[in-house]
């Protein structure tokens, strides 16, 4: 009797080609698997990347309006500063601030979903701040005018500042809105000004 050796798995006879085929199929799935891992993996770094990037942003545009809102010297009706008022507008708001040594026009356009702020001084504009995705519910809000000095003077010197990103997609890495607010932004010229209005003579409607 003649006995012939086994040939399979590990053998010497080498791998049959329907264990090569398995082990290959295997492997592509492997892959595969490994691919959409790392695609999805990526797309979620960019988009949370730029969900950062966005937020940064708007903290960044707040800072910059409640910044320039503290340095408010005077109300004005348009992006020129020529023609002063004694309140400001809501959303869209015209002023001159003492920043930096000089006393530029500031531009404050909120219209949602863009948010826009400008410096213009000696003909020159810069851009200050700008945001393109917040919700419609963002809005810059004067308080009550207040008087003072007789006969009244009329002083609006505090704002409501509130801005909120657009709802993010279905699936988005953060699901909840942002919202930076500041329920009391005081413009310190203006108030100064009536204070000042107030001790020179106190007759007014109200104190500053």
């Amino acid at each position: 009797v003649v006995m012939r050796p086994t040939v399979g798995l590990g053998g010497e006879g080498g791998f049959t080609m329907i264990e090569l085929t398995v082990a290959m199929v295997i492997m592509i799935l492997v892959m595969i698997s490994v691919g959409v891992s790392v695609t999805i993996i990526n797309r979620q770094s960019v988009s949370m990347a730029r969900s950062s990037q966005a937020i940064d942003d708007l903290q960044t545009a707040e800072e910059r309006v409640v910044q320039a809102l503290h340095a408010a010297t005077a109300w004005y009706s348009s992006s020129s500063c020529t023609s002063a008022v004694a309140n400001p507008g809501s959303d869209s708001l015209y002023f001159t601030a003492d920043l930096y040594g000089t006393t530029p026009c500031i531009s404050v356009k909120l219209a949602p979903p863009t948010l826009t702020v400008t410096s213009s001084s000696g003909g020159k504009t810069h851009l200050l701040a700008h945001v393109s995705d917040l919700d419609s519910t963002s809005a810059i809000t004067p308080s009550a005018a207040v008087s003072a000095g007789s006969p009244a003077q009329s002083f609006t010197d505090r704002l409501v500042v509130t801005l909120t990103m657009d709802s993010p997609r279905p699936g988005a890495v953060h699901e909840t809105q942002t919202t930076v607010s500041d329920p009391i932004v005081i413009a310190f010229n203006v108030e100064y000004a009536c204070q000042a209005a107030w001790a020179i003579s106190p007759g007014g409607q109200a104190q500053c």
